[in-house]
């Protein structure tokens, strides 16, 4: 159901909308900040706990900057962009638009797309009779 894997009536990250539906914004924003450090971490990509402590500071940052009172989905995703990836990217970053990730998709960003994603399955309603 994310808009990023094509599906065009789609919200994207429907994870961290299902989070802030379930706690609230600031919570969601910690929750997914750290559901993506530890899937980057699971995939063997090197995070030290630095890159960590800048990601926090700059979605804080970048939340108070943008006048939210909790950090939005894309002042996390910008912050940990922004702490993660040390080479220049040669095109949009994804959330900025709708549609297909890019073949060729920097692999930090495709991973912080996938944990915004989530991995819930919707389940069927059976109407009843």
């Amino acid at each position: 159901m994310d808009a990023f894997d094509g599906y065009q009536s789609g919200m994207p990250s429907p994870e961290y909308y299902q989070q802030v539906w379930e706690t609230d914004g600031g919570r969601a924003a910690r929750t997914l900040l750290e559901s993506a450090i530890s899937r980057l971490r699971q995939r063997n990509q090197h995070v030290p706990t630095a890159s960590l402590i800048s990601t926090r500071a700059m979605t804080d940052g970048l939340a108070r900057l943008r006048g939210h009172r909790n950090p939005a989905r894309a002042d996390v995703l910008d912050g940990l962009a922004g702490a993660l990836v040390g080479e220049a990217i040669d095109r949009p970053l994804p959330w900025t638009g709708r549609g297909r990730l890019e073949t060729g998709t920097h692999p930090v960003i495709a991973e912080l797309v996938a944990a915004f994603r989530g991995d819930r399955a919707t389940e069927r309603v059976q109407p009843q009779r």
